[in-house]
């Protein structure tokens, strides 16, 4: 990244165009996950036409990452094609499968090809039963891991966090490992298609995970990696505080292209705009400005101790899903930010 997009961040708040775009290449999907994030949508795939004109302004623009996003990536019909002109860019490539659609043939083209592509195969307890809390597919999920293990193509777990199987995490690290993934990644339990939070995180869930985090024996640090948007989990266990780059990079840092060619701020924030090109939905996009907005101005919510306020994301609590401007009514850190001042009050009246 070069200085002068660093130091337009540092005085604008946001980059002067994306770094990281999502583009949604298919909305099919065979699975039917209690979690899943996605309204009720047409099944369809991106046109490779619309992918192509994408992926040349994502280049044109300096965009480093891209992130393949469904629906299951893998269903898109021209996927093949998606992989072998991904080639001829230099973009770092990730992708969340479930497994459905990995076929054989599709791990030989990703080997062939040796792109750089980080692919992470969703995984939600070490075992079905835990798993099936939230997610279906485990068997496909476990034979994706099979087949891509067994052709040494290099691959990680992406794991949600959830109240239901968080107490599993410890083990679900110990499955990776075992099962050659070479990462865990911790991502945040978002509303649903419906705007529901099911299973969502209790204080005691997140105080479990952040020391767990802490103080793992199992791997190296950096082999479990939490989503940078997941800010309330960064925060308590001690990362992600840097003022400039810290929570949500939602048209601060990234954007999404849904599978018609719309704009969103992100994958989970459907707010569906048309724009002639990224770079005009960058500038203009009154949804980008009120995200800024509160990024700038953010600040502790209502009742608060939290030492650094959050810009945490909208889409983890059902009232600032449906409405952004507003703060979380439920947030399960308040309680452990209150206790955290009470025990630190009383220990300084102890030592006075």
């Amino acid at each position: 990244m070069k200085k002068s997009d660093i130091s337009f961040y540092i005085d604008n708040g946001y980059f002067e165009s994306p770094k990281e775009l999502q583009i949604e290449i298919t909305n099919r999907c065979s699975l039917s996950c209690p979690q899943c994030y996605k309204p009720d949508l047409q099944q369809r795939d991106m046109d490779i036409a619309v992918f192509l004109r994408v992926v040349d302004e994502a280049q044109k623009l300096g965009i480093r990452t891209l992130v393949l996003n469904g629906g299951e990536p893998f269903l898109h019909g021209g996927i093949i094609s998606i992989l072998k002109i991904l080639k001829g860019y230099n973009f770092q490539v990730l992708c969340i499968s479930s497994g459905i659609g990995l076929n054989d043939k599709i791990i030989k083209t990703l080997k062939d090809l040796n792109l750089d592509f980080q692919l992470s195969i969703s995984l939600n307890g070490s075992t079905k039963e835990i798993n099936e809390l939230s997610r279906d597919g485990y068997e496909v999920s476990k034979r994706a891991i099979d087949k891509l293990r067994m052709m040494n193509i290099n691959f990680g777990i992406n794991w949600v966090c959830r109240h239901d199987n968080v107490r599993d995490f410890p083990k679900l690290v110990s499955f990776a490992v075992s099962n050659g993934a070479k990462w865990v990644n911790i991502a945040a339990n978002k509303l649903t298609g419906k705007g529901e939070a099911i299973s969502a995180l209790e204080t005691d869930d997140y105080i479990f995970i952040s020391e767990f985090l802490k103080n793992q024996k199992i791997v190296e640090k950096k082999y479990i990696r939490v989503q940078y948007c997941f800010a309330l989990l960064n925060d308590l266990r001690g990362f992600g505080v840097n003022k400039h780059l810290s929570g949500c990079p939602a048209g601060t840092l990234s954007l999404c292209v849904d599978v018609n060619g719309d704009f969103l701020p992100c994958t989970h924030l459907y707010f569906p705009e048309k724009f002639d090109s990224m770079q005009e939905y960058w500038n203009n996009s009154e949804t980008i400005r009120i995200l800024r907005m509160l990024k700038e101005n953010k600040k502790r919510c209502e009742g608060c101790l939290k030492p650094i306020p959050c810009h945490y994301c909208r889409m983890m609590f059902e009232n600032t899903g449906q409405n952004i401007l507003e703060e979380p009514s439920n947030c399960p850190l308040k309680k452990y930010y209150l206790e955290e001042r009470i025990q630190k009050d009383a220990i300084q009246t102890i030592t006075l």
